[in-house]
């Protein structure tokens, strides 16, 4: 759920970003810079949100976590019971 407020934040954030960066007609003055280049604060804030995120609801980490996270990073060569 944090990753997907995440995505929001940072979606949000960069639109917000593009729509000033197109309405406005003579850039400046530093919103305009930070309009400019998004990323500089939409990364920030969309990584903030998720950590807010998962120490909110760090109660809520589902039963099968563990099993789909060895699925994800151990070596397709190696005998486990991926099912």
């Amino acid at each position: 759920m944090s990753a997907l407020a995440g995505l929001v934040a940072g979606g949000l954030g960069s639109t917000v970003a593009i729509a000033w960066t197109v309405n406005e007609s003579t850039p400046s003055g530093w919103v305009d810079t930070l309009m400019g280049q998004p990323a500089a604060w939409t990364v920030p804030l969309t990584l903030g949100t998720m950590v807010v995120g998962s120490r909110l609801t760090r109660d809520r980490v589902p039963a099968d976590a563990g099993r789909f996270l060895v699925r994800l990073h151990t070596p397709e060569a190696l005998e486990l019971d991926r099912g």
